[in-house]
């Protein structure tokens, strides 16, 4: 994938999370079906990303 597509999809995304960077990382996972490992509680409310922690 390109960061283009992940841009769209992050702008796609309800605001959880104010943190831009963060919200590119929830995309990212969302496209490749990664899961996120990370402590921030607001993570965890983008459906169906896959967290751990």
């Amino acid at each position: 994938m390109t960061w283009s597509t992940w841009a769209s999809t992050a702008a796609s995304l309800d605001w959880h999370h104010a943190d831009p960077f963060d919200r590119l990382i929830a995309a990212q996972a969302l496209i490749e079906g990664a899961t996120v490992i990370t402590s921030d509680a607001a993570m965890h409310d983008y459906e169906p990303l896959s967290t751990l922690w």
